[in-house]
C-alpha cells in the first residue's frame, strides 16, 4: 500500500493560513503599496463587488515600473487594475494542500488566494506554510542551498542592482562586503523604491536619483542568517517572521550558499515524486 503524504492528506481549510489583505479593484496603487509596506507583504486581493478578481504583488509592481518610464505619468495616479497580473489562479478550501502545491509550481507562484464557493476570499495558501508539512525535522538546510545566487557590493550602484534583478530569474541579490553579508535586496525594496522615485513631485528628476543612489541607501539590512544545519522547518518559519524569501547560509562570517522559498518547496515535490520520504503520515 503506497503512503500517503501529509499534503495529500491535509485539506487547504485545514491549513492556518495567511491573512489576505484586500483592495477595490478601482482604488489607487498607493493604497495597495501601503498596506504591503504597513504589514510586511508582498501581495494584495483585488476585489471587485466582494468577490476576487486578481492579485498585486511586488513582483508586479517592480516589473512594471522599470519596464518603462510610465510615459511621465506618475503611478500614484494609477489604479490597482492596472497593475494586476491579468490571470487569477486560486484555491478552493476542500482542495488538497497537495493540489495547490502543484499549483504554485505550475503557475510560478508563491500564495493562492483561497476562495469559498461564494466567491469570497478566505486567506492565503503560502509556499511558507506548506514545506514544514512537508519536511521531516532531520533535513537540513545545506542539503537544501540553492545552486546559485547573485551578490552585489553595498557601494554599486541601485541601477545594476534593478538590472540585475529584471533581468535574471533571481529575485533577492545578496549585498556582500568581502564576502561578508550585510544586507539583502530585491523586489521588495527595489518596487517600494522605484515608486517613491516616481512620484509626481519627483518624477522629473527620476534619472538624477536613480543615478546618486547606492544599494546600501536601500538595502534591508540583513537580521536573519543560517548555519545551514538549522532544519527546513526552522528556516521557513524565518523567513515568515522576517519577509525574507531567501536568507544566506553564513559560516565564519562568510556567505558559502542561501537557501530560497521557492527552491526549496519545487525540490520537495520532486523529492515526493520520485517517492523519497520527505514527509509522510
Amino acid at each position: 500500500m503506497s503512503k500517503t503524504s501529509r499534503l495529500e492528506a491535509t485539506k487547504v481549510s485545514e491549513l492556518h493560513l495567511e491573512p489576505s489583505y484586500v483592495v477595490s479593484k478601482a482604488q489607487k496603487i498607493p493604497v495597495a503599496i501601503e498596506l504591503m509596506r504597513r504589514y510586511n507583504v508582498d501581495r494584495v486581493v483585488v476585489v471587485s463587488e466582494s468577490k476576487v478578481v486578481g492579485v498585486v504583488t511586488l513582483k508586479d509592481v517592480f516589473s512594471k515600473l522599470s519596464s518603462k518610464r510610465m510615459g511621465g505619468v506618475s503611478p500614484a495616479s494609477l489604479s490597482i487594475a492596472a497593475f494586476a497580473s491579468p490571470n487569477i489562479i486560486t484555491a478552493h478550501p476542500e482542495e488538497s494542500a497537495q493540489e495547490a502545491a502543484q499549483k504554485m509550481l505550475e503557475h510560478n507562484v508563491s500564495a493562492l488566494p483561497v476562495v469559498g464557493d461564494d466567491g469570497l476570499i478566505i486567506g492565503l495558501v503560502t509556499k511558507l506554510l506548506l514545506i514544514p508539512l512537508m519536511s521531516k525535522s532531520n533535513l537540513c538546510c545545506k542539503e537544501f542551498a540553492s545552486p546559485s545566487y547573485l551578490t552585489i557590493s553595498p557601494r554599486s550602484k541601485l541601477s545594476a542592482a534593478l538590472e540585475k534583478l529584471s533581468k535574471t530569474p533571481v529575485r533577492d541579490l545578496i549585498v556582500v562586503e568581502a564576502d561578508r553579508p550585510l544586507g539583502v535586496i530585491g523586489e521588495r525594496e527595489a518596487a517600494f523604491t522605484l515608486f517613491n522615485l516616481l512620484r509626481i513631485d519627483q518624477i522629473r528628476h527620476f534619472d538624477t536619483f536613480i543615478k546618486r543612489l547606492l544599494v546600501v541607501d536601500v538595502m534591508r539590512r540583513l537580521t536573519v542568517a543560517l548555519s545551514g544545519e538549522e532544519s527546513l522547518r526552522e528556516a521557513a518559519r524565518l523567513m515568515r517572521s522576517s519577509g525574507a524569501n531567501t536568507l544566506p547560509l553564513v559560516k565564519e562570517d562568510r556567505v558559502f550558499g542561501v537557501v530560497n522559498r521557492d527552491n526549496i518547496l519545487e525540490r520537495l515535490l520532486r523529492l515526493e515524486g520520485e517517492g523519497k520520504e520527505v514527509g509522510y503520515r
